[in-house]
């Protein structure tokens, strides 16, 4: 009984802290019986893992090549201004959009889903 509650609070953990979802939902999950399912689930928490792992990923790499276009518009901006006698009045932040790299990788659904086709509720 407290291995099981000691794997659902870890599955909880791993959905809460899931940087791959822009809102976060509540679940609350019953462990299905038998080592086999309980395998299964740990196979489902493991590919969740990787899924934030990569989705983190894509969304530093996105982070890096907007702040990369951001820069190189801020000088081509800043000589143009200067080639006209003109102050530049924006600054690098006026380029930056990071924000578009904000991505849900559906890490959370797609863990869900697994958890269910182990036996297991997700409610």
């Amino acid at each position: 009984m407290l291995r099981r509650f000691g794997l659902v609070v870890g599955a909880l953990i791993v959905v809460l802290l899931s940087g791959c979802v822009e809102h976060q939902s509540s679940y609350q999950y019953q462990m299905p019986d038998g080592k086999p399912a309980q395998k299964c689930i740990a196979q489902c928490k493991a590919a969740s893992n990787s899924c934030m792992q990569i989705c983190a990923l894509k969304n530093r790499t996105c982070r890096s090549e907007m702040q990369q276009n951001a820069s190189e518009h801020y000088m081509t901006y800043k000589m143009q201004r200067r080639s006209q006698g003109l102050p530049a009045k924006k600054s690098l932040d006026d380029f930056m959009r990071t924000s578009t790299c904000a991505h849900s990788c559906n890490c959370v659904p797609a863990f869900n889903t697994c958890y269910r086709a182990c036996g297991g509720g997700v409610f």
